[in-house]
């Protein structure tokens, strides 16, 4: 699936090969130093886990390790890094390259969860986190290749209830993609598989062929969607130049391989559904709707109720690597969506054009483009500084002067700015997404991201890992949200606790004639003084504020136009439209 994508900036040669991995405090702080540390012969193509593995209080850092080739390796696997100094807790070696990240599951009841982890050729397995020990494996990729027994990548999985009745909880995942054809090659795609696997010791429960005989390269989400006891599980087919479609199936007719039951939710037209969907309630009918991308740059959103459309944005000349962030980005209630784009063909792209889409409505809030190398590392969303809407951080990679660079940019709605965030780093954030964690268990944000250093496949002899763990004083706050891949809880699900409710305490009353009925007179505002009112144009302009509600601010005359007003504190939250006209 994942192939390295040609630079237009400057023809170069690179003997070496290196991965940077980042670890920026969001403040000072003096639990953890700050620390570089360099490990020879491997790179990452997974996200980041953290977990407190030594139980010192300091959160250590996982991350799945690979090569981008199906070679006998056995550098390939995941690692645990010490979150004080960044040395190495262990290391477990597998054949092929690890990609994706680690899901949590216990798979032994004794209250203590392991992780699963998957990647290319067969590699799905369960690890013990706190010694990185082998627990059970589908496949035994050490004295197999499992092509040859029909097995192709795994994608990170879901965990669900216990189905099999062995007291544990089960998995939901794909098989699919042969990494061994090319991107002509229409001979050699086989299709891809739906399968339930028992989480205590990996073995089959059942498996559903793709309905439509296409291979597949998107992990599956699985979500009860009407709220009666009935989870979907929706997958995609084909891939970057193979036609496919959007599907769902229940759960039980999963289980009892049911394979007249597949729903067709979208068809793509000579591409497929490759970067897993995420979930919000859009509608606001208290149902998550799904924002899928296609591999063809096309942006849609589905109505959870009914798997209906309710909206879809074509940005036509574009492909989609990456799956979109949901946050609150405007300055409505709804939540919305931010995704980075790379234009051109696979595998060969010019820029890239990073999106802020109204999750009501489709409408494109705001776009920047970058040039240079397209990343595959999805945005991530969150507050910096206490307005009420979210930012958005991109992440843009481009070659200067023969060397890999990254930047990330900070995009704010209310004054439609793309901001730098920090200096520019040595290196490619190739298909890692950063997040934003608490490391140090005190109250800043950590910034942890895995990057990689003069991106040239195969070259085994010099490859290496540089981690760094940097402090960022200058940073007040940064509040969560979809703060890390696949959003703040791992299961692609925004799930909005803010407190909606329409603004029902803003009452019109007579006008006094000194203002000739151009103006609105508000009045009976929330008297607490936890709570903040702001009141912005419907572009985002901040009109006025008041740091504190009390009586000295119950009277408040606004122009004629369209307004949203917004208070929050003391989690809380509520913004309403507001039209004034007489």
């Amino acid at each position: 699936m994942y192939k390295i994508f040609t630079t237009h900036q400057n023809n170069f040669n690179i003997n070496c090969c290196a991965i940077l991995f980042f670890i920026f405090s969001m403040h000072s702080y003096t639990i953890a130093a700050d620390w570089k540390i360099k490990i020879d012969s491997v790179y990452s193509m997974g996200s980041a886990l953290t977990f407190d593995i030594n139980n010192d209080g300091i959160k250590d850092i996982i991350i799945p390790k690979g090569y981008e080739d199906t070679t006998f390796h056995f550098v390939s696997g995941v690692m645990a890094l010490d979150g004080i100094d960044g040395k190495l807790i262990w290391d477990l070696r597998r054949r092929f390259d690890i990609y994706g990240t680690g899901k949590e599951l216990d798979v032994n009841n004794d209250g203590i969860s392991e992780l699963i982890f998957v990647g290319r050729l067969g590699e799905f397995f369960a690890v013990d986190k706190y010694n990185g020990k082998l627990i059970w494996e589908f496949l035994d990729t050490k004295n197999m290749y499992p092509k040859d027994s029909g097995w192709f990548n795994f994608y990170d999985p879901q965990i669900i209830d216990d189905i099999n009745g062995d007291g544990i909880k089960d998995i939901v995942i794909t098989n699919g993609g042969n990494a061994e054809a090319g991107a002509g090659d229409s001979i050699n795609r086989y299709p891809g598989y739906i399968m339930l696997v028992s989480g205590s010791n990996g073995s089959l429960i059942s498996k559903l062929r793709t309905p439509d005989y296409k291979e597949t390269y998107m992990s599956p989400i699985i979500h009860d969607f009407l709220n009666d006891g009935n989870q979907y599980v929706l997958f995609g087919t084909g891939g970057e130049t193979i036609k496919g479609s959007f599907w769902a199936i229940r759960l039980d007719y999963l289980q009892s391989m049911d394979s007249t039951k597949f729903i067709k939710i979208l068809s793509g037209t000579t591409k497929g559904f490759i970067t897993t969907p995420s979930m919000a309630d859009l509608n606001l009918d208290n149902k998550l709707d799904i924002i899928i991308a296609g591999f063809d740059g096309t942006i849609t959103a589905i109505n959870g109720g009914d798997f209906s459309k309710l909206w879809s944005v074509d940005f036509q000349g574009y492909e989609a690597y990456t799956s979109a962030a949901i946050g609150l980005i405007n300055t409505d209630t709804i939540p919305d969506v931010a995704i980075s784009l790379g234009y051109g063909l696979f595998s060969d792209y010019f820029h890239t054009l990073h999106v802020a889409i109204n999750g009501s409505n489709g409408e494109i809030l705001d776009t920047f483009k970058t040039n240079g190398d397209f990343s595959l590392s999805s945005p991530i969303i969150g507050k910096f500084g206490n307005h009420f809407n979210d930012d958005v951080l991109f992440t843009t990679n481009y070659i200067f002067h023969g060397i890999e660079k990254t930047i990330f940019h900070v995009y704010n709605f209310n004054n439609h700015s793309f901001t730098d965030f920090d200096s520019i780093f040595n290196g490619f954030l190739f298909t890692q997404t950063p997040m934003f964690e608490n490391i140090d268990n005190d109250t800043e944000m950590d910034f942890v991201f895995v990057e990689t250093q003069h991106f040239i496949l195969h070259n085994d002899s010099l490859t290496n890992i540089k981690i760094n763990k940097k402090s960022y004083p200058s940073v007040k706050t940064f509040t969560p949200n979809w703060s890390k891949f696949y959003g703040l809880n791992r299961d692609c699900k925004y799930i909005n606790n803010n407190k909606y409710t329409k603004i029902d305490y803003f009452k019109s009353t007579p006008l006094n004639a000194k203002y000739y009925h151009h103006n609105i007179l508000l009045s009976e505002l929330i008297t607490n003084q936890n709570y903040q009112l702001f009141i912005y144009t419907i572009s985002g302009q901040l009109v006025d504020k008041f740091p504190t509600l009390n009586s000295n601010n119950l009277n408040y005359y606004l122009q004629d136009g369209l307004y949203v007003l917004v208070i929050y504190g003391n989690n809380y939250f509520a913004s309403s439209k507001l039209i004034v006209k007489n």
